[in-house]
């Protein structure tokens, strides 16, 4: 089974490798957990880290950063007070402050280098979109349906990412 490098579940496993990588402490190892899986794994462990890996790691980081907060802006104002507690509103108020400000930043950047490139990526899409129609991989869909078929008979088949030039020219 080929899996496109292009489709939205491929990037989603690149990013849940990186951060298995990450949570692992593995990120400046000699072999990192991402670079077992750059070009084939078995269709299990593909669906076991999108559906099961992903959504864990986040709810840990998101747990940890909820307990963060909580400890340093609401924990106080329960044990102290609101009128004790001033100073933590302040940073609170500046925190979200800067924080709203960055992220405008980022996202005027954003806007900015979209459409500063805009005339390069239409060129680009107009000579991809030139060449011959490229056949796409299984859809998520698909792909989840082969796994509970796979998971039934416990027999996970291995699955190979290509790029969509590469499909392209296996066509021809």
């Amino acid at each position: 089974m080929n899996i496109n490098q292009q489709s939205w579940h491929f990037s989603l496993f690149q990013f849940g490798l990186k951060m298995i990588d990450r949570f692992l402490g593995q990120l400046d190892s000699a072999y990192p957990y991402s670079e077992r899986y750059e070009k084939r794994t078995n269709l299990c462990h593909y669906m076991r880290v999108i559906l099961v890996y992903v959504p864990m790691i986040l709810g840990l980081y998101a747990a940890t950063v909820g307990g963060a907060v909580y400890v340093a802006m609401i924990l106080p104002i329960k044990l102290f007070g609101i009128s004790s507690c001033v100073w933590v509103i302040a940073f609170a108020a500046s925190f979200i402050t800067l924080t709203a400000l960055v992220v405008f930043a980022m996202m005027l950047c954003a806007e900015l280098y979209g459409r500063l490139s805009a005339r390069v990526r239409v060129a680009a899409m107009n000579k991809q979109f030139a060449a011959a129609t490229v056949t796409r991989g299984p859809g998520f869909g698909e792909l989840l349906l082969d796994w509970l078929e796979a998971r039934k008979a416990r027999v996970c088949p291995l699955i190979t990412f290509e790029d969509s030039a590469s499909v392209q020219e296996g066509n021809s």
